[in-house]
């Protein structure tokens, strides 16, 4: 009897494995897919001057980019200028989405490859859905969500994402043949705004008080130094991050009307950064309401002059809105830098 109740013991164990091994590969198929191959967009690449909006919405919030003129604009946005090299990179680049393997079509799928839909806020969520159109909307040349960077586990695949159409539920694995940012935020950031990192040599920060220290250094190939300072670096990393900070961490997040927000001199902070081609550029913070907010401005002499007067166009009648990590490093202060003598 004993060893007739062990064998049923056994097969009913036996029998759970069965069925979560089924529906783990179950499970598992509804994600991968079957290998195929073709463009994502078949006309999208004959129809790039045609098209004269533009359309981003994600976590329930939408922006529209038209075309007015030879200018790419955000009417909602005051008529933020965008660069038409942005819009037109991402055209092309989602023209280039070659299909890799057709995955799953359960809605209920989608929160795993960041294909959710983009009418509501999705907690950690990837989806963003991008529509490519005419000025009026009635013509619709592409409208599709991108979702996560993919995985097919095959070198040749490359860098790859998921897709889908915005009105169907089948979605894909493609590459993109040509990649491109495609988020509201980087088509607000001006490429005139990203100065290289070893461009700099010398950066001045003037706190609300009317304290400042500075950073310098005398040649590119050279770590930042805190200027006159004899105390020990809390992390020397930090010395370069807020000396480039024009570099990589200046993401835009909203922009504004310059006159919209006061710049008062007893809640700003300013930093001067200075390249070694004589460029200035001064960036003017506030914290307000929880929120970080910029103005931009530049100034030089002979030839960097030139490159001043492009990124003064772009920037004086605006401020911006960046993020917790980039208003940190815009207002952070020698004692965040120095450790405190005992």
């Amino acid at each position: 009897m004993k060893n007739k109740n062990h064998y049923i013991i056994l097969a009913i164990i036996a029998v759970v494995f069965v069925v979560l091994a089924v529906f783990t590969v179950d499970k598992k198929a509804q994600v991968e897919g079957v290998r195929i191959s073709g463009p994502f967009f078949p006309d999208l690449g004959s129809d790039v001057d045609n098209i004269q909006a533009m359309a981003i919405q994600k976590d329930a919030k939408q922006a529209k980019v038209i075309l007015e003129g030879d200018k790419w604009i955000i009417p909602e946005k005051f008529n933020y200028p965008v660069e038409a090299a942005k819009i037109r990179n991402m055209i092309l680049s989602a023209a280039s989405y070659r299909i890799i393997e057709k995955k799953t079509d359960n809605p209920d799928r989608f929160k795993f490859l960041g294909l959710e839909n983009t009418d509501k806020v999705q907690e950690d969520g990837k989806a963003t859905r991008i529509t490519f159109m005419d000025k009026s909307g009635t013509i619709v040349y592409a409208d599709y969500i991108k979702g996560a960077e993919g995985r097919s586990g095959r070198i040749e695949d490359g860098s790859s994402l998921y897709v889908r159409n915005a009105n169907e539920n089948q979605a894909y694995l493609v590459r993109a043949e040509f990649k491109a940012p495609m988020s509201f935020h980087e088509i607000l950031s001006q490429s005139v705004y990203h100065i290289d990192s070893e461009r700099i040599a010398r950066a001045t920060f003037i706190r609300p008080d009317g304290n400042r220290f500075e950073t310098a250094r005398s040649d590119k190939g050279q770590d930042f130094k805190i200027v006159g300072n004899e105390k020990d670096i809390k992390d020397p990393v930090q010395q370069s991050f807020i000396s480039t900070v024009l570099e990589g961490a200046f993401i835009i997040g909203d922009v504004l009307p310059e006159d919209y927000k006061e710049f008062s001199k007893d809640k700003t902070y300013r930093n001067v950064y200075k390249t070694f081609d004589g460029l200035e550029v001064t960036v003017r913070t506030i914290y307000l309401g929880g929120e970080y907010w910029v103005k931009i401005s530049a100034s030089g002499k002979d030839a960097a002059k030139e490159e001043a007067d492009i990124i003064n166009s772009y920037a004086s009648p605006w401020v911006y809105r960046v993020g917790e990590k980039t208003g940190r490093l815009l207002t952070i202060r020698l004692s965040d830098l120095v450790k405190e003598e005992k």
